[in-house]
């Protein structure tokens, strides 16, 4: 595999990559910004990649509380990947709504 997405990762901002390291693999985190309490966060998302990817790819595109990771690969520069997370507490219309507007946005 090139390209792995992990949802609801629940990595904290204050660990560090280093104990995520999975050899051969670049790793781009989508941590949530912040806790519910003394806990790790619910949500996140990671990617490993080992393939060369776009300038500018990967990014996080967050909004309305779903995280949308938005891939591209140098190799397949017209394919758009996605990782999407979305909490059970948050509704499929929002989620429907959200989906529209990143996939309304222009990536090139």
């Amino acid at each position: 595999m090139d390209i792995v997405i992990f949802t609801e990762t629940r990595f904290n901002s204050s660990d560090t990559d280093d104990i995520y390291n999975i050899d051969g693999y670049r790793l781009f985190r989508n941590d949530v910004s912040q806790g519910t309490g003394p806990g790790r966060p619910y949500g996140g998302t990671a990617v490993y990649s080992r393939v060369l990817l776009k300038e500018g790819y990967l990014y996080a595109h967050n909004i309305n509380g779903i995280e949308f990771t938005i891939i591209k690969t140098e190799s397949n520069p017209h394919l758009n990947i996605i990782g999407i997370y979305r909490s059970p507490s948050i509704a499929i219309s929002r989620l429907l709504s959200s989906l529209r507007s990143v996939l309304d946005e222009d990536y090139n």
